[in-house]
């Protein structure tokens, strides 16, 4: 058996593994959910329309509970995309896994899947094979990273696997020119066409990353032609900024200005489909409305043009 083939058969069993443990961890959080629904209700109907501190705890375990189901039952399909082996200095080898949203083994205490905008996952976007470093909270952390891997999904199934360095094509241009170009990445750009705008947190190229991983405090001009992934990283940047001043910053505080409402239809499903919710979103126009105070009908510069044609 090729290697190739042999570590293929290996991560599949393992994506079995943790799909069996997924499957008993959404049976005990729905039993934790309906019971917490459950005491909302009696709750509620003892407070008779009065406060109750009682009751907003309650309420809000369960928004908590109710959105960690969510999650884990969206992981169940494709509980993570990529893997990494790190080796920290002066301690033993590790394989993460990485995904949408993290996977925590409650009874173990163990993260079974890293979420994407961890500070260790920063190390699968821009760490290269050998020794590689990423930002945590406690400082800069070294070691040497061993293992880069992409998993291609076909209905919820591992159908191939691509390492850093060895699923990497070189093609000549129509001028000649030799490049290198990311089988993966190519893969997932061919099928990622459609009416909506999607995630691509399995796709995010290193320059990509470094914007959506900057500071908070500094102002960032993402310039670039249509099509070229600006409105991408910057929506993956909200998520990331949300995620990692988790309890500063929160989806009240942010503001999408867009050109249009066909815009905001388009990008729709990519902050849901993060996990980011309550992000106010708005055109020029209708901000511009709300700010002066404007109630009346506005015609734009295209239906004034429409009606003046017709």
């Amino acid at each position: 058996m090729e290697p190739k083939d042999k570590a293929l058969l290996e991560e599949q069993k393992k994506l079995k593994q943790v799909k069996d443990w997924l499957d008993d961890e959404l049976t005990n959080k729905s039993t934790y959910k309906d019971a917490l629904y459950n005491k909302v209700k009696e709750l509620k109907k003892a407070s008779k329309g009065s406060y109750s501190e009682e009751l907003e705890k309650a309420k809000t375990l369960y928004e908590i509970a109710e959105k960690n189901y969510s999650n884990y039952s969206e992981a169940m399909e494709q509980p993570y995309f990529a893997r990494i082996d790190f080796r920290e200095y002066k301690h033993l080898p590790e394989i993460l896994y990485i995904g949408k949203f993290s996977l925590s083994n409650e009874k173990t205490g163990d993260e079974v899947v890293i979420d994407w905008r961890a500070p260790v996952a920063d190390l699968y976007y821009s760490g290269t094979e050998g020794e590689a470093y990423y930002k945590a909270p406690q400082g800069v952390i070294s070691g040497e990273l061993s293992l880069k891997r992409k998993f291609l999904y076909e209905e919820g199934k591992i159908k191939d696997i691509f390492d850093e360095g060895i699923n990497e094509l070189i093609i000549k241009s129509s001028l000649g020119e030799e490049a290198l170009i990311d089988e993966f990445l190519r893969i997932n750009l061919e099928s990622s066409t459609g009416r909506k705008l999607k995630d691509v947190v399995a796709t995010i190229q290193k320059e990509q990353n470094e914007v959506i991983r900057a500071e908070k405090n500094i102002p960032i001009i993402v310039q670039g032609a249509a099509g070229s992934g600006k409105t991408t990283v910057a929506l993956h940047r909200l998520a990331y900024l949300l995620y990692r001043y988790q309890g500063t910053v929160s989806g009240n505080n942010i503001l999408v200005i867009a050109p249009n409402l066909i815009f905001l239809d388009y990008i729709s499903e990519v902050l849901p489909s993060l996990g980011v919710d309550e992000v106010k979103q708005s055109t020029f126009e209708n901000l511009a409305k709300e700010v002066l105070g404007i109630k009346n009908k506005l015609y734009t510069k295209d239906k004034k043009l429409a009606w003046v044609l017709e």
